[in-house]
Parts: C-alpha cells; structure tokens; sequence
C-alpha cells in the first residue's frame, strides 16, 4: 500500500538514525532475531543514535510474536511506569 501510495522508494528515502538523534524521550524498542521481515540491524542502528533509547532483543517470537508475549507486555508496563 506504501508502495502505491508513495512510490517504491519512499521507504529507503527515510534515515531513521538521522532522525532519531533528534528525538530527546526515551523509548523502549524490542526486536527478534528471527524477524523475517525487518533485519535486526535496523533496530540496532536506531537505538545506537537515539541516546534515550532501549532496545531489547528477543528470540523465536518473530515479526510480530512480542505482541502476544506476557514478558514484553510486561516489560512495557513497567517502562511506562517508569
């Protein structure tokens, strides 16, 4: 839908290490090993830049597993409550 909304290259336009250095809340980030659609090189990135910024790797959940998952639901209440 992007893609025909936008253009196909509308996404790789985007820096997102360029834009989270200026992003000064901090944020709590998880991603899977095992995603199969967004490498978790990206996340890294993203977090390396953005200074207030927690990422939390997870194992065997996949694309979008961590929204099921009891132990990252509990994670972000306990960020949220910071």
């Amino acid at each position: 839908m992007i893609d025909e909304n936008f253009g196909k290259d509308v996404l790789d336009a985007i820096n997102n290490e360029q834009l989270t250095q200026h992003i000064h809340i901090p944020a709590l980030m998880f991603h899977d090993r095992a995603d199969n659609v967004t490498p978790t090189s990206d996340s890294r990135a993203i977090a390396k830049a953005w200074h207030s910024a927690q990422l939390v790797e997870t194992t065997g959940l996949g694309h979008r597993g961590g929204l099921q998952s009891k132990e990252i639901h509990e994670q972000v209440v306990s960020f949220l409550k910071g």
